[in-house]
């Protein structure tokens, strides 16, 4: 059985109120952390921006450092998690409030489960699924997250490991669970936040290991990358072994370099 920490108590049946706004309306926002032989990646940039999507969400603060690595380490415990990778989620949501209005209550889980190897390469494709840049989720890692969702599940239908999303002007945003990097004439670059992509934690330590240039991607000028690779929290940093357009075998000299960079 998992242990999972609801609202200030460990339990093995973990419990959503019905008629919450988390249950009814997906409102709320998540974050999803790495630990390596019981060491938790990154706890004070992943809280700082679930904090962030609450203010957006218009829901109560929550969380502090301290309090939530003790219960993770406690959790790591519970579930036989603290050697080699596990993978830890934050997930808060908003309680019972009429349409219209933000809930005054909050609840809030933490579970911990083992993790799986990463990959050392990937392959991804275009889905047909448009990332909204104008929409107020943007910068939120929410948890209506079914469009990222769909687009992943066809993309592993075709074979794929990864679906890369564009957003309204038809410029590539991200992927359905990462950020994504190209390397052209050896320099580094990533889609804007203008973009509509999610303001990744791997994806601004990846920008600080590395001079990273922001600047809109079309398909044109994807399908001539000469490296092409995605970051998310858990992946860390996998190349692809295709261009997405082409499908033409792609380099990972840059993502190899960062990769052994990253957690150290």
């Amino acid at each position: 059985m998992t242990t999972y920490w609801i609202n200030g108590q460990y339990s093995e049946e973990p419990r959503l109120n019905a008629v919450s706004q988390g249950a009814m309306l997906g409102y709320g926002a998540f974050e999803t952390l790495l630990s390596l032989d019981a060491r938790v990646i990154w706890v004070e940039e992943h809280l700082a921006r679930l904090k962030g999507s609450l203010r957006v969400l218009g829901l109560p603060d929550w969380g502090d450092v301290t309090e939530i690595e003790e219960v993770i380490r406690k959790l790591l415990e519970l579930n036989a998690c603290q050697s080699g990778r596990a993978r830890i989620r934050l997930t808060a949501w908003g309680g019972v409030a009429n349409l219209g209005e933000s809930a005054k209550a909050l609840d809030v889980m933490i579970s911990a489960i083992p993790g799986k190897a990463v990959p050392e390469t990937m392959r991804a494709t275009l889905s047909p699924i448009r990332r909204n840049e104008g929409g107020a989720l943007v910068k939120v890692k929410a948890l209506s997250y079914a469009d990222n969702m769909i687009a992943l599940k066809e993309a592993k239908e075709k074979g794929f490991d990864e679906a890369i999303l564009l957003n309204n002007k038809e410029l590539v945003a991200e992927g359905a669970t990462s950020n994504l990097f190209w390397v052209e004439k050896g320099e580094l670059y990533t889609p804007p936040l203008s973009s509509g992509c999610l303001p990744g934690v791997t994806r601004e330590k990846v920008m600080k290991l590395q001079a990273t240039k922001e600047e809109d991607l079309s398909l044109g000028r994807l399908s001539e990358a000469d490296e092409v690779f995605i970051t998310n929290s858990i992946l860390g940093v996998v190349p692809l072994s295709e261009n997405p357009i082409t499908q033409k075998s792609s380099q990972s000299d840059w993502a190899s370099g960062l990769r052994s960079r990253l957690f150290v």
